[in-house]
């Protein structure tokens, strides 16, 4: 990978981070807000719902950014390098699916895609490819 790839991954990779840091611990505390309510014979159903549509909002916003992140990644790369990579999330997909008919789903999509990016990136290192 060249200079001015690393650099234009870097910049999302910041705004990933900025995000994720900025909306997770929100996430984190409508959670536990909400195990509260449930918890409550006397809470405000409307309440519940409201905050439950909430984090749904929260985590989807954080869905679309990692799946927006991913593409514009992809447009750094050149050929080889996304045809590398598109191997390598078929065989990131194919693990997920197996691990989800084994019962443990987790919603670590976004934590998922950057990981995969920085294999492709440890493997284009090993390798030498651009």
């Amino acid at each position: 990978m060249n200079q001015q790839q690393q650099q234009q991954l870097a910049v999302l990779d910041g705004q990933w981070d900025r995000s994720y840091s900025q909306v997770k611990p929100e996430i984190v505390t409508d959670q536990a807000r909400l195990s509260d309510l449930l918890a409550d014979t006397k809470s405000d159903p409307l309440e519940v719902v409201s905050l439950q549509q909430s984090i749904a909002r929260k985590k989807e916003q954080l869905r679309s950014l990692a799946t927006s992140i991913y593409l514009r990644k992809r447009q750094i790369l050149n050929q080889e390098q996304q045809l590398q990579l598109e191997e390598c999330m078929r065989q990131y997909m194919d693990a997920k699916r197996r691990q989800a008919s084994g019962g443990s789903q987790t919603d670590a999509m976004p934590d998922g895609v950057n990981n995969l990016i920085n294999k492709v990136r440890n493997m284009w290192s090993k390798t030498g490819a651009p």
